[in-house]
């Protein structure tokens, strides 16, 4: 069990009986604080590839192993420890997800998370909602393995149309047309958007939706939302 203790500090807790309980290792998770998740993963999907996941609060995390070590407590003389097997990481480059829980056990035999969204105006506690469900994977890039989120399959039941807009071809500032050349009308509710571009060494684009702008920048390898910066590439740091 992982618990928090204070600034960027969690501590790792084991029990044979969930009475009783050892301090095994303090471990730090830089740049955040709070509500600890933890869960295994296998890299790729590759079931000789486990892993696992320690989060906090704001998303940072860290991914390894653990090891039974020699020299445990006045009772036991051996203790289980958390190794990083790589340098901390960035899983949300915003400032609304907050404290996401991890399921295993599912059906699907995945994991699924969910975070709290403080989306609406007021409290930044009371004010907000969940967001959708989340399906975790590790995924291989230059010399680690990044952590991503997608939106779980299951949502794809709620699904009550469906629009599918190819080789979409922009020069200068276009609306996107539907099939007979008209303006593609996109109702203001609940939408499920999947974006694929070519990838590109320069050049920058700009997608406004619903008001809200976000910008691909393929030279500096960067996505940008209002004051949310994130890489574009896993594996590729932004010249920013």
């Amino acid at each position: 069990m992982l618990i928090y203790q204070k600034d960027s500090n969690y501590a790792l807790l084991s029990s044979e009986n969930l009475t009783s309980w050892h301090m095994e290792q303090i471990i730090e998770i830089p740049g955040d604080s709070e509500c600890p998740d933890i869960y295994k993963l296998f890299a790729d999907g590759d079931k000789n590839r486990p892993c696992w996941v320690i989060s906090g609060a704001s998303d940072r995390y860290l991914v390894g192993h653990f090891e039974v070590k020699e020299g445990g407590d006045n009772q036991r003389s051996s203790r289980i420890v958390f190794i990083q097997d790589q340098r901390a990481g960035r899983l949300h480059y915003g400032s609304v997800s907050y404290a996401g829980q991890s399921f295993f056990g599912t059906p699907e035999g995945d994991v699924k998370r969910f975070t709290w969204l403080s989306t609406l105006p007021g409290d930044p506690v009371r004010a907000g909602q969940l967001s959708i469900p989340m399906q975790m994977s590790l995924k291989s890039g230059d010399d680690r393995v990044f952590l991503c989120a997608l939106p779980a399959d299951s949502i794809k039941q709620l699904y009550s149309n469906y629009r599918c807009y190819r080789n979409v071809k922009v020069i200068g500032a276009a609306e996107l047309a539907d099939g007979a050349g008209k303006p593609a009308v996109l109702p203001y509710k609940a939408l499920d958007m999947t974006v694929i571009l070519p990838m590109a060494k320069s050049g920058r684009l700009t997608l406004s939706l619903f008001g809200f702008g976000i910008t691909v920048d393929f030279f500096r390898n960067t996505v940008e939302c209002g004051e949310c910066v994130s890489p574009l590439r896993a594996g590729k740091q932004s010249a920013g």
